[in-house]
This record gives structure tokens, sequence and C-alpha cells, in this order.
């Protein structure tokens, strides 16, 4: 399903690196090494579920969090959204730039700061959300298909772990 071929470089034991020092660096590779994998997948399938061809993995992120924004009355300003999504205001920019173009998002000046830029959907993307949660939930489903159910908890609650240390 998700191929990792040859060229997965795993890095390797330099020397005088001790066993744990070498596996954390393997698993902090495999970590990198399976999101981009994972990227790549979800991007070639987006278009089966009926969505834009142009529509990658960061620009459903951006729709979502602008989705979220909206029904959880909280900040859609492109500023705020590219701290939300770790993004710097040149790539929020590009992104917001062909979403634009897909007709699925369209700026609007803030009201409250005139030189802020607040995003909204538009009707089209508006109507991308739920397609975009189904396409999410499915490609989610295939890749973890070959993990059991504690295998999902499990691992879930490593990342977790991972993810709320540095929140």
């Amino acid at each position: 399903m998700i191929d990792g071929n040859s060229r997965n470089q795993m890095a390797t034991p330099l020397s005088g690196m001790d066993s744990k020092m070498a596996m954390t660096t393997n698993i902090c590779s495999s970590i990198i090494c399976l999101s981009h994998l994972l990227e790549r997948y979800a991007n070639a399938r987006l278009p089966s579920f009926g969505l834009p061809p142009t529509l990658t993995i960061p620009r459903v992120r951006l729709l979502l969090a602008v989705a979220t924004g909206k029904a959880e009355d909280i900040s859609t300003r492109m500023s705020d959204i590219a701290l939300d999504l770790g993004v710097t205001s040149r790539t929020i920019t590009t992104m917001v730039d062909a979403l634009e173009r897909d007709g699925l998002i369209e700026r609007v000046p803030d009201a409250n700061d005139r030189r802020a830029i607040t995003l909204v959907l538009t009707e089209q993307g508006e109507a991308s959300i739920p397609r975009i949660k189904t396409a999410l939930d499915e490609i989610g489903a295939a890749v973890m298909s070959p993990l059991s159910d504690s295998d999902h908890e499990a691992l879930h609650g490593l990342l977790m772990q991972l993810l709320e240390r540095d929140a």
C-alpha cells in the first residue's frame, strides 16, 4: 500500500553512538519518512472522492482550519491560521492563492483590523468539507488497516505523548 522503497535511508549509527541514541534517531527518521509517504498516498487518493486534483493534504488542513474557525467562532485570519498550521506567511499565501483559484476559499478584509485578511469558505468550499472528512476517514482506515485495535490505541497514545509534550 504505502511503499517505503529501498531509498528510504534509515539513520545508521555513527561510530561512538550508543544503541539507545541510534534507536531514537531511527524512530525519528521513520516518523519523518512515514509522514511523507502518508501525504503522498493521501494526495494521490483525494481526487477519487470528487475533490479537485490540485487539492493536497496541506491545503485540506487549511480548509479544515477555516471550517473549524467558523464553527467554533475563532479567528480565521490568514496570520493566525499560518501559525496554527506551522507555515510561513509566504506559504499560506501560496496555499490560499491555489484554493482561491479552485473556488474553495476567499479572502475578506478583517472587520476589526483593516491590515488583516480573514479567510472564508466559499459555497463550493463548504460543500467540499463533508467529502474531505470522508476521504480522510477512508484513507486513514486504509493506512491503519494492518494494525490491530490495540496497536491503534498504543500508537495513538505514544504519538499523543510526544505531541502534548511540546504543546
